[in-house]
C-alpha cells in the first residue's frame, strides 16, 4: 500500500501571507487539524469554498501552531501571517513512498501530517508541487484495512517458531483447503520469547477445523482459544 492510495487528493492550502484568523476559519470550517502552506503560482482559480490553492510547499501550520500563537499574543495574533508561525522547511513525502514509511517518519519526527508532493526534480522532492496529504487519522484507516477489520471476519493469532516461513505456508495452504477466505494477515516482529506472531483474519465464523489442523502442524494458537474436549463433550450432554 502507497502513500497515494491512502492520502487526501483535494488539499485545502493557505499561502504565507495568510493570517492566524483565516487559516484558523478554515481549519474550523472544514474540520481539519493541518494546512500546508504553499507559495502558488501566478495563476490561481477563483476563489471559493473549499479552498484549493496550488502551489510549492514551503511549511505546515497545525491547530495547535494556531493555539500557541494566540495563548502568546492573544487578539493581536490573530492578523499574523503564516510565514511567522509555520512549520519549516516542511518534511514531505512523495506518493509512491510505501505507507509504512510514511508512518515511521511521522512517528520519528513526532509530526501529525506530511504535505505529499510531486518532483520538480528527481532528486529534490521536497521541491515539489502540492498533490495530496496523508494525516494519522489517514495512516489508522489504512491499518484498519491491512487488518481485514472492516469485513465479517474471525481474528486468528498464531505463534511460530521464529524464521519458520515453510509453517507459515502450510498453514496458508490449510486455509485455501478449505476454501476460506482470507481478508487480513499481519506478520509482527519476533518477540522477547522467539515467537513470531502471526495476525490472520478468515472470512468465517467457524474456524475450529482450521485451527485443529494448523494445531496438528505444532504451530501454537493464541486466539480464538480452543475449548478442550471435555468441554466440547459436557457442551453436547447439556
Amino acid at each position: 500500500m502507497l502513500v497515494a492510495d491512502v492520502m487526501t487528493h483535494e488539499v485545502i492550502a493557505a499561502t504565507e501571507d495568510d493570517t492566524v484568523e483565516h487559516v484558523q476559519q478554515l481549519m474550523t470550517r472544514g474540520r481539519f487539524r493541518h494546512v500546508p502552506i504553499i507559495r502558488p503560482g501566478l495563476s490561481q482559480p477563483p476563489l471559493s469554498w473549499p479552498v484549493r490553492l496550488q502551489g510549492i510547499v514551503v511549511g505546515v501550520v497545525s491547530d495547535r501552531d494556531i493555539a500557541v500563537t494566540l495563548a502568546r499574543s492573544g487578539d493581536a495574533g490573530r492578523q499574523r501571517p503564516m510565514r511567522e508561525i509555520m512549520s519549516a522547511p516542511p518534511l514531505t513525502v512523495l506518493p509512491d513512498m510505501p505507507v509504512e514509511q510514511a508512518a515511521a517518519l511521522m512517528a520519528d519526527h513526532q509530526i501529525g501530517c506530511l504535505p505529499v508532493v510531486a518532483a520538480v526534480e528527481p532528486d529534490s522532492p521536497r521541491d515539489g508541487k502540492l498533490v495530496g496529504i496523508v494525516t494519522e487519522s489517514d495512516l489508522f484507516r489504512a491499518l484498519i484495512r491491512l487488518l481485514g477489520v472492516q469485513e465479517p471476519s474471525t481474528r486468528v493469532r498464531l505463534l511460530l517458531p521464529e524464521g519458520h516461513v515453510d509453517l507459515l505456508a502450510q498453514a496458508l495452504q490449510i486455509i485455501a483447503d478449505r476454501g476460506v477466505r482470507l481478508v487480513g494477515l499481519v506478520a509482527e516482529p519476533v518477540d522477547s520469547a522467539g515467537h513470531w506472531p502471526i495476525t490472520m483474519r478468515l472470512r468465517t465464523i467457524y474456524p475450529t477445523p482450521i485451527i485443529q489442523q494448523i494445531q496438528a502442524l505444532g504451530i501454537q494458537v493464541e486466539s480464538p482459544t480452543m475449548p478442550s474436549a471435555t468441554t466440547e463433550t459436557e457442551a453436547k450432554e447439556q
